[in-house]
């Protein structure tokens, strides 16, 4: 069973105390941290939306993927996409998942 923490200077972490939401102006400076400069077709990569790689010429040369488990299709559709190498970081599964040509990735056996 899990027992929530008793309090925050013994833990570092909140004790579960109920805090009234963020107002709506306070989101919204959030999100805009997150803003793109400018505007893309998006895309499914893998279960995951972003803008769209394909004949974007960005001279991309590589992608990042952490904690990727016993799968990444993410990386597999990146690297089919735009041709980089993905980087692979997950130190819990030590094997390199399957990747399809023409995706090209390095699967580093360590936690970041």
């Amino acid at each position: 069973l899990f027992s929530p923490p008793v309090n925050k200077e013994e833990t570092g972490v909140l004790d579960g105390t109920r805090h009234a939401p963020a107002s709506r102006s306070d989101v919204s400076a959030y999100l805009g941290l997150w803003r793109i400069c400018g505007r893309c077709k998006l895309k499914l990569y893998g279960g995951y939306w972003m803008c769209d790689l394909a004949g974007l010429n960005f001279g991309i040369t590589a992608a990042y993927s952490y904690g990727i488990h016993l799968s990444d299709p993410w990386s597999e559709e990146v690297s089919q996409s735009i041709g980089a190498v993905v980087h692979q970081y997950d130190c819990f599964f030590v094997e390199p998942t399957k990747c399809e040509p023409p995706c090209v990735r390095v699967h580093h056996a360590e936690c970041l």
